[in-house]
């Protein structure tokens, strides 16, 4: 993608349930790039909404950020060929007012975004920002909320995606 990734949603806790625009991952790969330390990469990552089993190369962008009930989880792919943003928090909205909020805030972002549409049970819609791509699958059942954002290479980060255990499984993607 010409080294122009869109990078993590940033899921503010419940109470506010903003979802800030898209921004870009070359910052985060040219800081882990320039500290000259190879930071030792988990092989499965787990949080207390879900178990990730990560495939060969991929890889934490930064460290998981857990912080009032908010769980974001950024990853990169091999070759820098896409990314995943994995963000679940606490939240009484629905999928449909989170996957709103997403759009216009990508949206005063610049970022050229599909109307969502409801498939099994999660909002899903596209994107897009210059030659930056992505997809989105908002889930919420009351209590949680999770948006997965598959940046990049889409049918590789469903790969990695397949891997995932949750705790409630209706508020993620299943591919």
């Amino acid at each position: 993608m010409a080294g122009m990734l869109m990078a993590a949603l940033a899921l503010s806790d419940a109470a506010g349930a903003k979802v800030r625009a898209p921004r870009h991952l070359q910052n985060h790969q040219e800081q882990a790039q320039s500290t000259g330390t190879q930071q030792q990469q988990p092989k499965v990552i787990k949080t207390a909404y879900f178990t990730l089993d990560l495939a060969d190369g991929w890889r934490l962008l930064k460290p998981v950020q857990s912080q009032n009930g908010a769980v974001t989880v950024l990853l990169g792919a091999p070759g820098n060929k896409g990314a995943i943003a994995i963000n679940v928090m606490k939240a009484n909205l629905s999928a449909a007012d989170i996957a709103k909020n997403m759009r216009t805030n990508m949206q005063k972002d610049k970022a050229t975004v599909e109307e969502p549409v409801e498939k099994d049970g999660l909002q899903e819609f596209g994107f897009s920002r210059g030659k930056a791509t992505g997809r989105a699958w908002i889930g919420a059942n009351g209590k949680e909320a999770a948006a997965v954002t598959i940046f990049g290479d889409i049918e590789a980060g469903k790969e990695v995606m397949k891997q995932l255990k949750a705790k409630d499984p209706k508020i993620f993607p299943k591919f």
